[in-house]
């Protein structure tokens, strides 16, 4: 997890997150679970927008 935008301003962070593994849905899971653990633990912010990628090698599920 990085701060990738917005670095002048102390009011909004953009933050991305990577994540790699042997099948594309795990990827997603891991995305939505960390999506949920920030709306849950950050009560003091405010989640905008989501947008997530998953680039698939392969056949696209498994390796």
């Amino acid at each position: 997890m990085a701060e990738v935008d917005d670095n002048d301003a102390w009011q909004i962070a953009t933050l991305g997150v990577a994540v790699v593994a042997n099948d594309a849905r795990h990827c997603e899971q891991v995305l939505a679970e960390i999506v949920a653990y920030v709306r849950a633990s950050r009560l003091d912010s405010e989640v905008l927008d989501v947008q997530s990628e998953v680039i698939a090698f392969g056949n696209g599920h498994e390796l």
